[in-house]
């Protein structure tokens, strides 16, 4: 896909299903965003460290891609 890199970053967009580590283990299910880059082991990582009780993942699914907009305050944007 052929975009302005200084305002969009390729995405790509997830179903993501982990269970808790809790005492009554639950089952999560969240759509979640991530550069389009990253590989399945590296979600799989992020998940487990960047949410809390978090025993297994259980599902990790593609669903769309998509962009997202750079908010950098750094970089001026011209509308």
């Amino acid at each position: 896909m052929i975009v302005n890199k200084k305002y969009w970053e390729e995405v790509s967009i997830y179903a993501i299903e982990f269970l808790t580590n809790e005492l009554k283990e639950r089952k999560i299910y969240k759509l979640l965003v991530f550069p389009i880059a990253f590989t399945t082991n590296e979600i799989q990582e992020a998940i487990i460290e960047n949410f809390y009780n978090v025993k297994e993942v259980t599902s990790i699914e593609i669903q769309l891609d998509g962009l997202l907009l750079n908010t950098n305050e750094n970089e001026s944007m011209d509308y």
